[in-house]
């Protein structure tokens, strides 16, 4: 079956989280053409969403301040961007079995980098 879509899941929504989800609605179209498929934002994990304005990123995005939701939220790109150890290598060492998780947290210290080569 081929791909229709590409989910993507975010923790962190803070100064660079924002950032990368208004690129992914900015630059939709762009990223549609270059990688064949729409990338979809599907959950955003961040303790304190209920104090921010998330209105702009529509009702489909799952927005959640558990882990354990956020873990079980069906995608297929997570990016980490929580910064610090806890919960970053839980999400990289939990989702290790999904196709490509993105950190750049201080966790890579601990778990160490994998490649897309590696991954896929």
């Amino acid at each position: 079956m081929a791909t229709t879509e590409i989910r993507v899941a975010i923790a962190g929504l803070g100064t660079v989280g924002t950032a990368v989800i208004r690129l992914l609605q900015e630059e939709g179209a762009r990223y549609r053409e270059e990688v064949g498929v729409p990338l979809r934002l599907v959950a955003v994990l961040d303790r304190s969403h209920r104090r921010k304005d998330t209105s702009w990123l529509g009702p489909h995005v799952k927005m959640t301040d558990s882990l354990n939701e956020f873990l079980a939220a069906p995608s297929d790109i997570v990016v980490e961007l929580i910064g610090g150890i806890d919960p970053a290598d839980q999400i990289i060492t939990t989702r290790q079995a999904w196709p490509m998780v993105v950190s750049v947290s201080c966790a890579h210290a601990r778990t160490g980098p994998r490649s897309v080569a590696e991954v896929l």
